[in-house]
């Protein structure tokens, strides 16, 4: 079939009356497609689409679609669904749903669900969902989940979930779960539970619990309790022991010795500077006129790092770094 570009409602309406032609909603304009109609947009044109209404859409035009429309959305459209909406999103789309509607995610798009949405994410698509979506993550893409939202995430799809959301993870996922949240793992899966998370773990699970997490395992989990054990029940249960003196912080961290030195590393602006002032140049003796002799775990003294980008001050920071032996 033939498109032809359509700039003004006017000319929409008449190319929608004729069966041999599809309209492109092009421009800047804003259009109306309801029924049973079919429509193309693109270049920044708005579309609103009602009733049994379809929509292809590409360039970095937005649909605001209500009813039982559909869209298909490719390069960098926006798409605002309700109702009972279904929405097919590529590329980088940006879709808020809510209601009813129902989203098929893919490439590098990006959802915002609220309300009673279902979501499918894939490939890198990345996921908002809270009140009462439902998500279902897989490949290698992330999900952030709040309120009363809901996950089923497998592949190496990650997801972070707080208030009282809800996740199943399998095959390599990773959860981060904290507030009330709850969790059920297993095959692969990753979890790192805080809070009052609920996590249960089964298969070969690994399970890393802070604060007052609660987890109950099954005998081939492998357990790391940082802090407190808490509730913990089965599995391989592991207290993690941090280190109290210079040997054994290089062991935890397995940083080198030679002759009672370490090699550790320090973030340096061009000046070699640190972002308080002092200064790391090479070949000089740094001084710290604030130690006290290690009262405080943190605070005076020189501050170094056992890996050079773990001493980035932030991890979009652009920094060198240099090398300073340190006794140990």
């Amino acid at each position: 079939m033939e498109s032809r570009d359509v700039f003004t409602q006017d000319e929409l309406e008449e190319v929608l009356g004729q069966p041999e032609l599809i309209p492109i909603c092009a421009g800047e304009g804003e259009f109306t497609v309801g029924e049973d109609q079919f429509a193309r947009a693109a270049d920044a044109a708005r579309v609103f689409a009602d009733g049994d209404a379809s929509i292809e859409a590409g360039g970095s035009a937005t649909i605001v679609a209500r009813g039982r429309a559909r869209v298909m959305a490719r390069n960098s459209v926006s798409v605002d669904a309700d109702d009972s909406v279904v929405v097919s999103a590529g590329n980088d789309v940006f879709v808020r749903a809510c209601g009813q509607s129902r989203v098929v995610a893919a490439g590098s798009a990006s959802v915002d669900a609220t309300g009673e949405a279902f979501v499918v994410a894939q490939a890198r698509a990345a996921v908002r969902a809270a009140d009462r979506a439902r998500v279902r993550a897989l490949l290698s893409a992330r999900v952030n989940l709040k309120g009363d939202a809901r996950a089923w995430v497998w592949g190496l799809s990650s997801t972070m979930a707080s208030e009282r959301a809800a996740v199943i993870a399998w095959g390599s996922a990773t959860v981060f779960a904290t507030d009330s949240a709850s969790v059920e793992a297993l095959e692969a899966a990753v979890v790192i539970a805080g809070g009052s998370a609920t996590v249960r773990a089964f298969g070969s699970v690994m399970v890393r619990a802070r604060g007052q997490a609660r987890v109950e395992a099954s005998d081939g989990v492998a357990i790391l309790c940082h802090g407190p054990r808490g509730a913990v029940s089965g599995g391989g249960a592991t207290a993690v022991v941090l280190p109290k003196t210079g040997e054994e912080w290089c062991r935890y961290y397995g940083v080198p010795v030679e002759q009672e030195t370490a090699l550790l590393y320090k973030a340096v602006d061009d000046n070699f500077e640190s972002y308080h002032g002092t200064s790391y140049r090479p070949g000089s003796a740094p001084q710290a006129p604030d130690w006290d002799e290690g009262e405080r775990e943190c605070g005076g003294g020189l501050h170094f790092a056992p890996r050079p980008t773990f001493a980035l001050p932030a991890p979009q920071d652009v920094m060198r770094f240099v090398a300073c032996p340190v006794r140990v």
